[in-house]
């Protein structure tokens, strides 16, 4: 579960239409979805892609734009690199 500041979670109930159970509820879908690494974001998003019909060159190439963007830090990696990370 993500920790927050009970003082936050007061100011959050406030101010927004949540219910004390509704808040836990996206604090913990929050605190699942943050926890993940880069290598766990890479085969997520690599399956998305496919999903929509893009082939690996270009799937490559999105994931390498996208890394230095996210929350976690991630090391820069090459094409090669990443689609070790999917296939192992």
């Amino acid at each position: 579960m993500l920790r927050i500041d009970e003082d936050f979670k007061q100011h959050i109930l406030q101010n927004y239409p949540l219910s004390h159970r509704d808040l836990e509820m996206l604090l913990d879908d929050l605190g699942e979805f943050f926890k993940r690494d880069y290598r766990e974001y890479i085969r997520d998003r690599h399956l998305q892609l496919q999903k929509q019909n893009m082939k690996n060159d270009e799937i490559y190439q999105m994931i390498q734009g996208e890394l230095p963007r996210l929350r976690f830090s991630a090391p820069e990696l090459s094409t090669r690199q990443i689609r070790r990370i999917i296939y192992g």
